[in-house]
């Protein structure tokens, strides 16, 4: 599926773009979310206007630092630890 291409790639636009990383996050994690349900890359048409209508009920806030952190420390393990 690339789940993971997909996830960087929307990232790395929104982020771009924005540089808002909290909603950069959360276009990503639904056009992620968006390219697992089709077979293909094109089955899709109507991609923009659900990520308009997505981003628009986002509501804009700022990460509180412990948050921030909480995000920084939830990685997978490091393999061999």
């Amino acid at each position: 599926s690339d789940l993971g291409d997909v996830f960087h790639g929307a990232f790395a636009y929104y982020f771009g773009r924005h540089r808002d990383m909290l909603k950069a996050l959360q276009f990503s994690t639904y056009c992620a979310a968006k390219s697992t349900e089709r077979l293909g890359n094109r089955a899709y048409h109507n991609l923009t206007q659900d990520l308009a209508i997505h981003m628009e009920k986002i509501q804009p806030r700022s990460l509180k630092l412990r948050e921030l952190q909480e995000l920084m420390c939830a990685r997978a393990p490091l393999s061999g630890n």
